[in-house]
């Protein structure tokens, strides 16, 4: 007679359920990484868009003048292009870096959004090269987009902010954190990248294929003002 102290084949329900319980685990495991990951982004890219805010406001109370459209930059620093001084930022928030600085021209129809970046290295107020084509470039945002400036993006008042190349689970997050959670008002507004016109909701889809750009006023009231104020990171 064969004792059956062991089975000859199969499971036991207790070992399935034990192998079901391990790989909840490690699916819960994974997913609160990946859930992770995508806070620590959104945190960056809060950063980037409260930074930023912050070396404009700077600049503008150190120097009485526009970053970018700042005349007076050749006095301070004679190897830099000033603009004209009429309070308005030229040029779009993903203008093209040029290659060579002595086709580089800054007037009232474009170049300011991009000396932006130049005069904010200059007063050392935020990172990166200050002499050269580099000094034009728009840093890199925390999700590898850009960030740009650009007077009146998206039908807001004053110098913009704009965070580009981000998911839509992203920008939505954004908004919530630091304006009014909608894409089509308030001082945050949010458009699919290539358009100029704010969506009216947000939906997450977690398509990677459509990318979304987030500004929002750098000057004026609104919840970005507040969460500056407070030295939110």
């Amino acid at each position: 007679m064969v004792t059956p102290s062991r089975r000859a084949g199969g499971f036991t329900l207790t070992e399935v359920a034990l192998a079901v319980f391990v790989a909840g685990l490690a699916l819960a495991g994974t997913l609160k990484g990946t859930e992770l990951v995508s806070q620590s982004r959104i945190k960056g890219l809060v950063a980037d868009y409260t930074g930023t805010v912050a070396a404009y406001h700077m600049y503008t109370d150190r120097y009485a003048a526009m970053p970018g459209d700042d005349p007076g930059v050749s006095r301070r620093w004679t190897s830099a292009l000033g603009g004209n001084g009429d309070r308005t930022l030229s040029g779009r928030f993903d203008s093209a870096t040029p290659t060579d600085l002595a086709g580089f021209t800054i007037d009232g129809a474009s170049g300011e959004s991009l000396a932006f970046w130049w005069h904010l290295r200059l007063a050392g107020l935020v990172p990166g090269a200050s002499s050269g084509p580099a000094a034009l470039a728009p840093p890199v945002n925390t999700y590898n987009g850009i960030i740009g400036a650009q007077q009146g993006a998206y039908g807001l008042a004053g110098v913009t902010v704009c965070l580009g190349g981000l998911s839509d689970y992203m920008v939505g997050a954004i908004d919530a954190q630091l304006d009014d959670g909608r894409p089509g008002s308030g001082s945050l507004r949010t458009a699919p990248a290539g358009s100029e016109t704010p969506m009216a909701v947000y939906r997450e889809t977690r398509d990677d294929a459509q990318r979304y750009v987030v500004c929002g006023a750098a000057t004026g009231g609104g919840a970005t003002a507040a969460v500056l104020a407070m030295g939110s990171p």
